[in-house]
């Protein structure tokens, strides 16, 4: 390889920063090859698909168009028998109106309310078994307004619910309009209620799914050069740069063995730098240097020994570059590892 080096020795060589940019090129190469970062709204969207947005967003239309004609009908009747109610006991039209109003929020709104309230404010167990008594009373004053505004029954105890009864065999549309419309309130706002729950849940789990593949992305994305293809996008960017600062008509005057040279001497030079930094031999020297005397001279054999036996990795640095790195000659670099290697890693 040397030989294919001193070839090529005339071709010029990309500087540190041209390197450290093909690099982060690579890096982000590599990570849009592998799917980008994960995004929040990818596993919301996974979370949502069984039937597709639109069936969703078809299935809430319904349900609020239903709930709205129930409502309405429940809520005239039950306005309807406040206002007669209070009319009766003399109050002024004002305060009947306040009445009925009033007694439409407790009977329909109620229901909806007290279906709701447990789910979105996420309430125990306990409490929650506490508002359906919310939910059953709702529900009864709801029935009592319809039966009234829409079955006559008499005065006798009990008369209002076995005209109730009655009426489901005599006059059947009078008992649906009874009946029908607040128990299909008091189930689309059980339906509501569920359909929060459902949301809740898989927004629950999409953004444990979110940040299960984020922590994965950012573990891959802290080793991404321990990446099997790593070694092919770095190849490939330095040679873009390369060709980049060089000339795009400098890919055609080579051949592919003269590229293989370049970018492996491009690869080589930084991966000389990437070791010495690893084996931490600054470090070791800056340090070496600090509690030096002045009476002691630098690039010593005692200094080269002491650099082999308290840098790690540095038995893998070539002699020139420990001799770059302590100051030494390479003469005294050759020495002292003999002496280092022969006398079990000792300097005596």
């Amino acid at each position: 390889m040397n030989a294919s080096y001193e070839q090529i020795a005339h071709l010029p060589t990309l500087t540190d920063v041209q390197r450290q940019r093909a690099r982060d090129r690579a890096r982000q190469t590599l990570a849009a090859r592998l799917g980008g970062e994960p995004q929040y709204s990818d596993f919301v969207r996974q979370a949502h698909s069984r039937y597709g947005p639109w069936v969703m967003r078809f299935g809430l239309l319904a349900t609020v168009i239903v709930l709205a004609a129930a409502f309405t009908i429940s809520a005239i009747h039950i306005f309807t028998v406040g206002v007669e109610v209070t009319a009766q006991a003399g109050a002024s039209l004002a305060i009947t109106r306040i009445v009925g109003v009033s007694f439409v929020v407790l009977a329909e709104s109620a229901l909806i309310t007290f279906s709701l309230v447990p789910t979105l404010w996420n309430m125990p167990k306990r409490f929650a078994r506490a508002v359906s008594v919310g939910v059953a009373a709702g529900a009864l004053i709801a029935i009592i307004g319809n039966v009234h505004a829409t079955i006559p029954y008499g005065d006798s105890a009990f008369d209002w619910l076995k005209a109730w009864w009655a009426a489901l065999a005599t006059s059947p549309v009078a008992w649906a309009l009874a009946t029908l419309p607040p128990l299909i309130v008091v189930l689309m706002g059980m339906g509501l209620k569920y359909l929060l729950l459902t949301s809740s849940e898989q927004r629950s789990e999409a953004g444990a799914a979110y940040r299960s593949a984020l922590d994965d992305w950012n573990a891959l994305m802290a080793n991404i050069e321990g990446h099997k293809q790593w070694r092919v996008f770095w190849f490939n960017a330095l040679w873009d740069e390369w060709v980049r600062e060089n000339g795009s008509r400098m890919q055609y005057a080579v051949d592919d063995d003269t590229k293989l040279a370049i970018v492996l001497r491009e690869m080589e030079a930084e991966d000389r730098i990437e070791r010495i930094l690893n084996a931490g031999a600054r470090g070791a020297i800056a340090g070496k240097l600090q509690g030096k005397s002045d009476e002691t001279p630098l690039g010593s054999r005692d200094d080269v020994i002491t650099f082999l036996r308290e840098t790690p990795g540095a038995e893998s640095l070539t002699g020139k570059e420990i001799a770059e790195i302590t100051g030494a000659s390479e003469a005294t670099v050759s020495r002292a590892r003999r002496a280092f290697s022969s006398n079990g890693h000792s300097e005596k």
